[in-house]
């Protein structure tokens, strides 16, 4: 074995195998592009002196591809191809599940210092006459800068679903003063704070530290102090937070590098952004989540509400992952030889003229059953619908032989939400607690002027709640609503007054196959 190849190997990487990516440490390491790898090193040069790095900013994203290169993840390589080095930042990216018309804003703040190198050369006996060789052994590039120290990264996302729901919330982000990205100061907090009550769209937001072996990240209302205050605390774990690159063929010295150069093209460009086939990947990769969130079995939005009536998405997925799949194949055929010309491969999911689903639902109030008299009370919204609220428990209190309040819970994305409407005063009755897969199909009642005397709910598993107890949910009088096919019953609203529940109403659910819209403009 020639002590090249034994350098090769050292860097973890064996020549022609799979062997797990090395991770970017060192400045003049040699890079491999394809691979999201680092290789040995074949240059050689004069660092310069070591310049502050920080950061203090926010910045609005559009996209997968955009939120990537804002964190600092490698042209989408490392997240979207599943090539590279999982850590916390590849974590927290992965939790967000940006869409392709997710909207992204970044809080990003770095206390570090940046490395370079000038007057790079080829160190002497390295053999540049066979280019593949020098490739596999060296990569494509070399490892131009590294900044190290540590950082602080926010992301709040907002998946709006269409172009529609993006301009939407962008005007309501520029009528807050959030633009494209800038500085950050106390304000922005009580900005994003406003947006986030003014969105009608679902939302996540995670945090990720490196660089510091004790924190504790802020609440969600406290971020922009913690950023402000990040500076001060002690970056005793330092990590490599970012890094440059520079082909080889920047180096005085070098041979032509042949395709090497046009085939990195389709991946990065010049200024380490993503190429376009990273684009089309990052793309996919969006839908996918859009997809999963729909769709996953455990977690999806049609699993919450019990709806199989989509097949259309089914076969928009498969196509997805063959396409995906497709572009995995065409980068690692690019990593086996870059020297060498490799046809791409077409993406139909990309040339639909609508590629991108939409959730698809209406809201329906059902009859309402008593006397619309006291105070209203409206707990769901369709605006709820996308965050998968359900109905997760009711109860009813009763006093003088008339139902006196409605309690119970909703499943909301910051936990259970409690609810009580009606009087306070009468005693309560058992907890009818509905598991996962379980909505209210039947109400039936009686009322007499504005009072409810008789009251029953009853599951589609068949559990049941009533007043009085020996009510049997039918007779002279009663009135029943029965969930229609397709309808999923997701909140009860009505009127109450002082010491009574005097009307209710069923709110339900019905979703649709999802409609389809357009790439959100220049995404590719």
């Amino acid at each position: 074995m020639s002590a090249v190849t034994t350098q090769a190997i050292q860097v973890g990487q064996i020549i022609g195998g799979k062997a797990a990516p090395t991770p970017a440490t060192t400045v003049l390491q040699g890079y491999d592009t394809f691979a999201g790898s680092a290789r040995s090193t074949a240059v050689t040069g004069t660092p310069s002196t070591p310049s502050a790095a920080g950061k203090l900013s926010y910045t609005v994203c559009y996209g997968v591809d955009e939120f990537y290169q804002t964190i600092g993840i490698d042209a989408a390589v490392k997240a979207s191809s599943g090539i590279g080095t999982l850590d916390a930042k590849i974590d927290f990216a992965r939790k967000l599940a940006v869409t392709t018309t997710t909207v992204t804003i970044v809080v990003h703040c770095t206390v570090a210092h940046l490395q370079s190198y000038t007057s790079v050369k080829v160190n002497e006996g390295i053999d540049t006459t066979d280019l593949k060789r020098f490739y596999e052994v060296y990569g494509d590039s070399f490892i131009n800068s590294v900044t190290t120290g540590s950082e602080y990264i926010a992301a709040y996302a907002f998946y709006t679903q269409s172009t529609e729901e993006q301009n939407d919330l962008n005007a309501s982000l520029q009528a807050n003063a959030i633009f494209s990205g800038g500085a950050l100061s106390g304000s922005l907090q009580v900005s994003l704070q406003n947006v986030r009550k003014q969105a009608k769209c679902r939302q996540n937001m995670q945090q990720v530290v490196r660089g510091i072996k004790k924190f504790k990240v802020p609440r969600a209302n406290k971020i922009i102090d913690y950023a402000l205050e990040f500076g001060t605390l002690d970056a005793d774990e330092p990590a490599v937070l970012d890094f440059g690159t520079a082909g080889y063929e920047s180096v005085a010295g070098m041979p032509d590098m042949g395709l090497i150069t046009a085939n990195r093209a389709l991946l990065q460009d010049a200024r380490g952004n993503a190429g376009p086939v990273m684009r089309q990947k990052a793309a996919l990769e969006g839908i996918a989540n859009q997809i999963a969130w729909l769709s996953d079995s455990r977690t999806g939005i049609y699993a919450a509400y019990g709806y199989t009536g989509d097949t259309a998405l089914e076969t928009r997925a498969r196509q997805n992952r063959t396409d995906t799949a497709a572009l995995t194949d065409f980068i690692s055929r690019l990593a086996a030889d870059p020297t060498q010309s490799h046809p791409r491969p077409p993406i139909p999911s990309l040339s639909a003229a609508k590629p991108v689903p939409v959730l698809g639902f209406s809201v329906n109030p059902g009859p309402s059953y008593g006397k619309a008299s006291g105070t209203s009370f409206q707990d769901i919204t369709a605006n709820q619908i996308v965050d998968k609220v359900k109905l997760t428990s009711l109860q009813l209190r009763a006093k003088d032989g008339v139902v006196a309040a409605l309690l119970g819970s909703y499943a909301m994305p910051r936990g259970t939400t409690p609810f009580d409407h009606g009087g306070r005063k009468g005693t309560a009755g058992h907890i009818m607690s509905l598991q996962p897969g379980e909505f209210v199909t039947t109400i039936s009642i009686v009322t007499e002027d504005d009072e409810i005397t008789k009251l029953r709910f009853v599951t589609n598993q068949g559990h049941g709640l009533r007043f009085p107890v020996g009510f049997p949910g039918e007779g002279k009088g009663v009135k029943t609503w029965k969930a229609d096919p397709g309808q999923v019953l997701i909140g009860i609203q009505g009127w109450y007054s002082e010491d009574k529940l005097t009307a209710i109403q069923p709110v339900t659910v019905a979703l649709k196959p999802a409609r389809w819209s357009p790439l959100p403009s220049g995404l590719l």
